[in-house]
């Protein structure tokens, strides 16, 4: 029983390390899953959306950029000589559009040389966009492009609430030549794009162009310093696809680029955050399995100790059982579920006593009595065949007489020995073979045995001389074609706890008429007149191991001769 309750006690333990380890897996599985839905996931989103926006807002820049070029009051107004009203309308129709960009955009336009004619920006922010180098290209770039746009970064920062990240301009259509140098300017204003970060709680965004030049950066804190915006270039790195390193701190990221501007947005958020919570947690998890375990290593054990108690109690029981003790009763036990067990032991012993022990002592005896009428059967039978060969060789070849006489009285010894009705079948093989080469010393040449059984086989029990009327019932009937020797085989193997031994012979076929006779006789309870040895063989069988567990003997013939298959419970 102490075996038992270190086995319980090893399975629950299992069972409880099991669920610890599951608890590990869990938690990975969930910050994988949180990695990607919350961090990653949320990172990839984030950037679809500033992405989205930044097109929109591009795409809106450039058709109020072109609607202002083509609006004649806006050329009309801004020339010199216009009317204060001509000026006004010029303002309006300006300011009307500027407000229909994103926030904080802002919109210039500059004459010939450069001078700023109209703006909403303060004069600070005028003179930086009026550098000769910025609109000298902004032009260039607008006279070559196929839409008649200039796209660029904008140069340097600008003051609040003015700040900007990209400028697209095109030139004012003059057919007389009075305004075709002039330039309308729109900046897209970063407070737009700084909102939409803040309302979608991300760390940290930077806008880069196609060469990873830096025009927003909020890291930066917004900072109006001209140095490192717009100029500076973003350096980082990309351990893999998930990370990126910038400014000595890792981020998760993720990356969209504009297809109409090149515009790479970069939404990036500090790893720390994410292992700093996840170590934490992996910490409580790992204090929580290290308790759970001693714990439960002390409970398993307890239970396993109380189990193995009403364990113990119930096999008592049944050893008294066995002893013969049917007055013996188990006590109500302390487990509940034990009860139930418990109570129908009891009940059964109670409804067994004087059943059990009068049909045992019955049977036994019935049983006993009948086998020992059929193995005094086998005997006479076989020394009558015996003798009638000892007859013929006396006169013909008196050593092997001899040599008959002392195997004939060592098979005698063996077949009315008492010590117990079963026998290995190694040694019943051993007094086949015997047998047979008695036969063989008789027959020579005529005749021929094998014996084919497996190792674990001739370890097997069977009822002593079981098989020996089979063999003897093919050596008597089994007639082979002309020329050919008789051979008799014995096999004998091992299935799903069966034993079967079969007694093989080269003989012609049996009839069909035959055949069915024997298979009659073999269901028969009555004693047949003819094949005797087959009848005596399944009816030992039956008795021995009983008729409904597909136990007894099987007979086939055909072509190749008749086989006799016994089949029997494999105890050893």
């Amino acid at each position: 029983m102490k075996h038992y309750v270190d086995h319980l006690s090893r399975e629950l333990f299992r069972y409880a390390l099991t669920i610890s380890v599951l608890l590990f897996l869990l938690f990975t599985i969930g910050v994988v899953v949180n990695l990607q839905s919350s961090t990653v996931g949320v990172l990839k989103d984030g950037a679809a959306r500033l992405s989205r926006y930044w097109g929109e807002s591009v795409e809106r820049i450039d058709r109020g950029v072109l609607a202002l070029a083509n609006e004649s009051a806006v050329s009309d107004g801004l020339r010199v000589g216009a009317t204060e009203q001509e000026l006004a309308e010029a303002y309006a129709c300006l300011y009307a559009e500027v407000n229909s960009w994103a926030d904080g955009s802002s919109v210039v336009v500059t004459d010939a040389a450069g001078r700023v004619l109209a703006s909403n920006l303060y004069r600070e922010n005028q003179a930086k966009v009026a550098d000769p180098g910025m609109v000298a290209s902004l032009r260039s770039d607008a006279a070559h492009s196929v839409d008649g746009l200039a796209r660029q970064s904008l140069w340097t920062r600008l003051a609040p609430p003015h700040t900007g990240t990209y400028v697209t301009a095109t030139r004012l259509p003059a057919p007389t030549g009075s305004h075709e140098d002039w330039l309308i300017i729109g900046i897209l204003g970063e407070s737009g794009l700084i909102d939409q970060v803040h309302a979608q709680s991300i760390e940290r965004i930077v806008v880069t162009d196609q060469f990873d030049t830096t025009f927003l950066d909020t890291a930066s804190g917004n900072s109006s310093d001209a140095s490192t915006i717009g100029s500076g270039k973003f350096v980082y790195s990309e351990p893999n696809f998930l990370t990126l390193t910038a400014n000595g701190v890792d981020y998760f990221h993720a990356s969209r680029v504009d297809p109409t501007t090149g515009v790479k947005i970069t939404v990036l958020a500090p790893q720390r955050f994410f292992w700093k919570f996840a170590g934490t947690s992996l910490i409580v998890l790992a204090v929580v399995a290290v308790a759970m375990v001693v714990l439960a290593r002390a409970l398993t054990l307890r239970r396993s100790r109380r189990s193995a108690a009403a364990l113990a109690s119930l096999d008592r029981g049944i050893d008294e059982w066995f002893a013969g003790n049917l007055d013996f009763r188990l006590e109500e036990p302390s487990y509940a579920e034990f009860s139930g067990i418990y109570g129908s032991f009891n009940h059964l012993v109670g409804e067994l006593d004087t059943q059990v022990r009068d049909n045992i002592a019955l049977e036994h005896s019935h049983t006993a009595l009948e086998i020992r009428q059929l193995e005094t059967q086998f005997n006479p039978h076989f020394v009558f065949n015996t003798m009638e060969m000892l007859r013929y060789e006396i006169p013909i070849n008196p050593d092997v007489a001899s040599r008959i006489v002392l195997d004939l009285a060592g098979l005698m010894r063996y077949s009315i020995r008492e010590r117990g009705n079963s026998v290995r079948l190694s040694e019943d093989i051993a007094y086949l073979d015997n047998y047979l080469e008695l036969h063989k010393l008789r027959l020579g040449s005529a005749m021929e045995y094998r014996f084919d059984c497996s190792s674990d086989a001739l370890d097997g029990l069977i009822p002593r001389l079981l098989i020996q009327p089979l063999v003897e019932n093919a050596l008597v009937h089994a007639r082979p074609p002309s020329g050919v020797p008789l051979i008799v085989t014995v096999r004998a193997a091992v299935d799903d706890d069966v034993l079967t031994v079969c007694v093989e012979d080269n003989g012609e076929p049996l009839s069909p008429e035959e055949v069915a006779d024997i298979r009659r006789s073999l269901e028969s309870a009555d004693q047949p007149q003819a094949h005797l040895g087959i009848f005596l063989v399944n009816r030992v069988v039956q008795l021995i191991y009983g008729a409904d567990a597909g136990y007894g003997l099987r007979l086939k013939s055909e072509a190749s001769g008749t086989i006799s298959r016994v089949r029997i419970p494999y105890e050893v």
